[in-house]
C-alpha cells in the first residue's frame, strides 16, 4: 500500500489551516515581474501621465521593491 505523506497531512488539518495553507501557497508560487523570485507581493503603483494618472498593480519581491523605490517613497514608510 501506497500511503501518501501530504494527503495524509491535509486529511488532518481543518478547514481554516487549509486556508491558510492556501494563502501561503499563492504568496510562495507569485513571482517578480521583475526578477522572477518566488514570494512577490502585490504592490499597488501610480504613473502620471500628462493630466492622466494610471493606477495599477505589480508582483514585485521584497528585494525589488526596495532596490526600485523612489528616495520620497522611502520617507513615507
Amino acid at each position: 500500500m501506497n500511503a501518501d505523506p501530504v494527503k495524509d497531512a491535509l486529511d488532518g488539518m481543518s478547514a481554516k489551516q487549509l486556508e491558510r495553507m492556501r494563502e501561503l501557497i499563492d504568496r510562495r508560487l507569485a513571482s517578480c515581474v521583475i526578477d522572477g523570485t518566488d514570494g512577490a507581493v502585490p504592490v499597488r503603483c501610480t504613473a502620471k501621465m500628462n493630466a492622466n494618472s494610471l493606477t495599477f498593480t505589480l508582483l514585485l519581491c521584497p528585494a525589488c521593491i526596495e532596490k526600485h523605490r523612489l528616495p520620497e517613497s522611502r520617507s513615507e514608510a
